[in-house]
C-alpha cells in the first residue's frame, strides 16, 4: 500500500507540472480559465498576404527608365559660317566625343527648301557627313544646321559663281589701293601708310595666264604683281624703277576661286626695296572677271627701310601702336598685313608685265 500512495503522488504531481506549462489568461486571482485561445501563433496570416509582393520592380508599364548617356556636343563644322565653297561641297560636323547616328542631324536649304542628300557617320561615330544628291547652285547662298544630342550649331555658306574661262581673265589686271582696303591687321595701317611714304600705293595684279581647260592639263592661274602709284589725271601707274615680280603658278580647279601664293615679292619703291614675305593671294573672280570678290591679301611687310622723321622700321611703328615680328632672317623688323576689298579690274591703269628698269635712264 504505501508503494501504491507513492506512485499515485508522483503521478499527480507530473500532471500539475504539465497543467503549469499552458498559458492562462490572467484575469484574476484562481482564474482557471481554460485558455481557448491556443495562441499556436503560427502567424499563418489569415489575410495570407496573396499579394506576394508582385511588384517586383519589373515596371511592365513599359517606362525602363533609359537613360541617355548621350553627352556629345558639335565642335567644328565645314564650310565655316560665311566662308565660300565650291558646289560640289559637302557639309560636315565634328564632334567632342562619339555619337549614335540616331543622335545626329544636318539640314541644308537654301531660299527654295531642304536639300536633298544623305548623312554618314565615320566608323569612331565623331564626324558626320552630309552629301547632297545633286552638285549645288552656282552664286548660292545656304544655310544649314548640325546637331548632336541636342546641341545645335548654325551657318551659312555661299557657293562659288559659274567657271570662268581663261580667256576672259588674260591679261586683266587688278588694283588695290591699300588706303582703301579693310584692314583685318593691323588696324591702324591706313593711318601709318603716309608715314611708311606708301600713301596712295596700290597693289597691282596682273593676270598673265589662266589655264582652265582640264583636257589641257593642271586649272592653274599666273600672276604679276608690283606697286603702284596714282599719275596724271590720278591713273594708276606702275613704278618704272621696279622689275614686275611674279609668282609662282597657282592652283586655280577652283575657278573661279583664286589662291595665289605664298611668294616673296620685293617691291621697289622710291625708298628702296620693299621685301613682302610670305605673300599669299585669294579671291573669288565674278562678273566674266570684271571683279575679284573678297579679295584677301596677307603676308610679312619688311619695313626696315621705310620711316618718316628720322625715325624707321618698327621704331616708328610702335610709336601707332603696331607691334613688330621678326622677318625671315629673324630681324624683328616685320609687320603682319592682312587685307581685304572687293576690287574691280582697272582699264585705265598702267602697266607693263616685261618692264625692263634698266631700259630706263632716270632709274638708279
Amino acid at each position: 500500500m504505501g508503494r501504491f500512495w507513492g506512485v499515485l503522488a508522483i503521478s499527480l504531481l507530473a500532471g500539475v507540472a504539465c497543467d503549469d506549462d499552458k498559458t492562462t489568461d490572467d484575469t484574476g486571482p484562481g482564474s482557471t480559465e481554460a485558455d481557448t485561445d491556443t495562441d499556436t501563433d503560427t502567424d499563418t496570416d489569415s489575410d495570407t498576404d496573396t499579394d506576394t509582393d508582385t511588384d517586383t520592380d519589373t515596371d511592365t508599364g513599359g517606362d525602363t527608365e533609359v537613360v541617355d548617356d548621350c553627352d556629345a556636343t558639335v565642335i567644328w563644322v565645314d564650310p565655316a559660317n560665311t566662308s565660300t565653297t565650291p558646289v560640289d561641297a559637302v557639309v560636315q560636323a565634328g564632334f567632342s566625343a562619339p555619337a549614335a547616328i540616331e543622335d545626329v542631324i544636318i539640314l541644308v536649304s537654301d531660299g527654295a527648301g531642304p536639300v536633298a542628300g544623305t548623312m554618314t557617320l565615320d566608323d569612331v561615330g565623331t564626324t558626320a557627313t552630309f552629301t547632297p544628291d545633286a552638285p549645288l547652285d552656282y552664286l548660292a547662298t545656304y544655310d544649314f544646321s548640325a546637331s548632336v544630342c541636342g546641341h545645335l550649331v548654325e551657318a551659312s555658306f555661299q557657293t562659288l559663281g559659274s567657271p570662268i574661262q581663261g580667256s576672259a581673265l588674260q591679261g586683266r589686271l587688278y588694283t588695290l589701293n591699300l588706303a582703301e582696303a579693310d584692314w583685318v591687321q593691323p588696324e591702324g595701317m591706313g593711318a601709318l601708310l603716309p608715314a611708311l611714304n606708301l600713301g596712295g600705293s596700290n597693289i597691282m595684279m596682273y593676270v598673265d595666264d589662266a589655264q582652265t581647260d582640264a583636257e589641257l592639263g593642271d586649272l592653274t592661274i599666273d600672276l604679276i604683281g608690283a606697286i603702284g602709284f596714282p599719275g596724271a589725271g590720278g591713273v594708276i601707274t606702275q613704278y618704272e624703277c621696279a622689275v614686275p615680280s611674279r609668282f609662282p603658278q597657282s592652283d586655280f580647279s577652283g575657278n573661279p576661286y583664286v589662291d595665289a601664293g605664298p611668294a616673296t615679292l620685293t617691291l621697289d619703291t622710291e625708298l628702296g626695296p620693299v621685301p613682302m614675305y610670305q605673300l599669299n593671294i585669294t579671291g573669288t573672280f565674278i562678273d566674266d572677271g570684271e571683279e575679284v570678290e573678297a579679295l584677301r591679301l596677307n603676308g610679312l611687310l619688311d619695313i626696315r627701310t621705310l620711316g618718316f622723321g628720322g625715325a624707321y622700321g618698327c621704331e616708328l611703328t610702335t610709336a601707332f601702336g603696331i607691334p613688330c615680328e621678326p622677318c625671315p632672317d629673324g630681324v624683328e623688323d616685320c609687320i603682319f598685313l592682312d587685307a581685304r576689298a572687293d576690287v574691280p579690274d582697272n582699264t585705265d591703269a598702267e602697266f607693263d608685265p616685261n618692264l625692263n628698269p634698266a631700259l630706263n635712264p632716270g632709274c638708279p
